[in-house]
Formats: C-alpha cells, structure tokens, sequence
C-alpha cells in the first residue's frame, strides 16, 4: 500500500524501509535500491526506476 512502511533485507539484516515516492507502491520481493536511511527506515526506491 503507497506511503507504508515494510521490511527489506540489506546486508543480510531486515531492515524497516519506505519507498522514496510515498504514493508508489513495491511488490513483495522486486528488488530496490537503497538512496538513504532515517534514523532505522532505509529510503528505497524499486530497481525497475533505473532500468530502461
């Protein structure tokens, strides 16, 4: 659901994360790229954004 908050694995720990555009929603298990942390959230946005 857009603007909530879910779990990524990173450096093999989970991690709470939020997608960078707060009304996009990811799909469970599309790999994403982490663009920054706040406080324990990572800021993620999904990989098919960079790819062509």
């Amino acid at each position: 659901m857009p603007g909530q908050t879910g779990r990524v694995i990173y450096e093999g720990n989970s991690w709470q994360a939020r997608c960078e555009d707060e009304g996009m929603t990811i799909a469970p298990n599309q790999r994403v790229y982490v663009v920054d942390r706040r406080g324990t959230t990572l800021i993620v946005i999904p990989e098919s954004l960079l790819r062509p």
